[in-house]
């Protein structure tokens, strides 16, 4: 179930500290649905994690970086898109492009795929996959990483003038994605 926190007026600055107040529980839910002990669960558990962020990619991570303008940002969820497919053996997916997101939202959304448990955290994780268990989008992720993608994108959040209300419930929405899918 969604939690809407309409923040105030007098919180901090600092918006991607806002969001991981304010997103914390549902950081937390996510990491038990597939997490234990700082790992993936098991070979089903991180399979289900693959399908459960490729799922949110195609459905309004493409989306969500067209709208934002950061540069490369499109290119890069194709990229996912594709690493994904081909970890999970499946056919390439069409992302859906058509969607107008506001630009707050969008951002919200990126917050989730880029710098938040699913993101920068499961790459953190991927030193800790079985042998034989699949690789490209981890991969991909630990070269954004080490390229200092997410560092920018944490830099760009950090100095992002949108409405605070809908850069929270386009990551809400997100993480309701992840919630919603099988483990």
């Amino acid at each position: 179930m969604l939690e809407f926190r309409q923040p105030n007026q007098n919180e901090g600055d600092n918006l991607r500290e806002d969001l991981k107040r304010d997103t914390r529980k549902l950081h937390d839910r996510l990491e038990a649905m597939w997490t234990r002990e700082d790992k993936f669960a098991s070979h089903g558990h991180y399979i289900a994690f693959l399908k459960a962020i490729l799922e949110a990619h195609v459905t309004v991570g493409v989306a969500a970086a067209q709208r934002t303008g950061v540069g490369g940002a499109v290119a890069l969820e194709h990229d996912r898109i594709a690493a994904l497919c081909d970890d999970l053996g499946c056919g390439p997916r069409v992302p859906n492009t058509a969607q107008d997101l506001a630009f707050g939202y969008a951002w919200g959304v990126g917050y989730v795929m880029n710098g938040s448990t699913i993101g920068a955290a499961s790459i953190l994780k991927s030193g800790f996959l079985e042998p034989g268990w699949p690789r490209c989008y981890m991969a991909l992720g630990q070269s954004y990483a080490k390229a200092g993608g997410v560092a920018a994108y944490f830099e760009q959040l950090d100095t992002l003038e949108a409405d605070r209300g809908s850069v929270l419930q386009g990551a809400l929405e997100t993480f309701a994605l992840f919630e919603r899918s099988d483990v």
